[in-house]
């Protein structure tokens, strides 16, 4: 096991220098393996807001395992599916363990849990909700540029990526016994 603050710590410097040139008004930072890491990103964000967005696990595992996968080809002919699923589940399992330890002891108003599905139905008046939620102000300019994002990639093609739990070893019921899912 490493010491997550080493990265962090990386982290904050990187963002430093981006910020030497134009600093933001805020940074977004999507990556769901921050999840256990909230008390360690508090140290060197004091202000950091968490958003963190509930999806089914049964569905995102089978995802991860397949970027995964795809990396570690990149630097072996030998991935073995079934120990990557069985490892992959063993990591979520104790970040989201972590996550619903810290999230407990985070100062008031800086954690919110979302639904992944109220993000597709109706994206716009889920970002109101946590724009609202954390007491920050959304101008019309901003939200006008969100639903033409929104509009332009309902219109784009997806495309279909192929790949099932069961390409990992891995069972539904497995998966929702280890991540609770609500």
């Amino acid at each position: 096991s490493s010491d997550t603050r080493i990265g962090y710590a990386w982290h904050h410097k990187f963002l430093s220098i981006l910020e030497a040139e134009s600093k933001p008004e805020r940074w977004l930072l999507k990556d769901p393996s921050h999840l256990g890491n909230l008390e360690e990103i508090l140290e060197f964000y004091p202000d950091a807001k968490f958003v963190h967005i509930v999806r089914d696990p049964a569905e995102t595992l089978p995802s991860i395992c397949s970027l995964t996968a795809q990396v570690r080809r990149g630097f072996s002919k030998d991935v073995n599916l079934k120990d990557l699923g069985k490892k992959t589940l063993k990591f979520w399992e104790l970040s989201n363990n972590k996550n619903e330890s810290q999230k407990s002891r985070l100062p008031e108003g800086s954690y919110l849990q979302v639904r992944y599905s109220d993000l597709l139905d109706d994206p716009i008046n889920l970002v109101k909700e946590i724009y609202r939620s954390f007491s920050l102000n959304i101008n019309d300019l901003t939200l006008t540029e969100m639903k033409n994002y929104v509009e332009e990639g309902s219109r784009e093609a997806r495309i279909p990526h192929k790949y099932s739990l069961e390409d990992y070893g891995l069972a539904r019921a497995e998966v929702h016994n280890k991540l609770s899912y609500s």
